[in-house]
């Protein structure tokens, strides 16, 4: 039963789906309070910070992750281009 999970566990895009569902259902949760709290209904204020801190930071970890990505990928680019241009130098020039 367990092996079938092991692999889900390891593998970085099923955590990433997983977080951007949990953060799809936390959004429009702290947009209700929201739109309650004007209307004149309060509720715990702890919990809509927390959300919204969650919120935050799940979104600064994707921007983070995105940079990361894209400076990596420069500097692969920047790497194949490199051998590219010894490969066709001249030998001895």
């Amino acid at each position: 039963m367990f092996d079938s999970i092991i692999p889900l566990l390891s593998d970085p895009a099923a955590w990433a789906a997983l977080v951007t569902l949990i953060v799809m259902e936390v959004v429009p949760g702290i947009d209700m309070v929201l739109i309650a709290e004007g209307f004149g209904t309060h509720g715990p204020k702890g919990c809509i910070y927390a959300a919204m801190a969650f919120s935050a930071g799940v979104g600064a970890l994707n921007m983070a992750s995105r940079k990361a990505a894209v400076r990596k990928q420069a500097a692969l680019d920047a790497r194949q281009v490199s051998l590219n241009k010894a490969e066709t130098a001249e030998q001895g020039v």
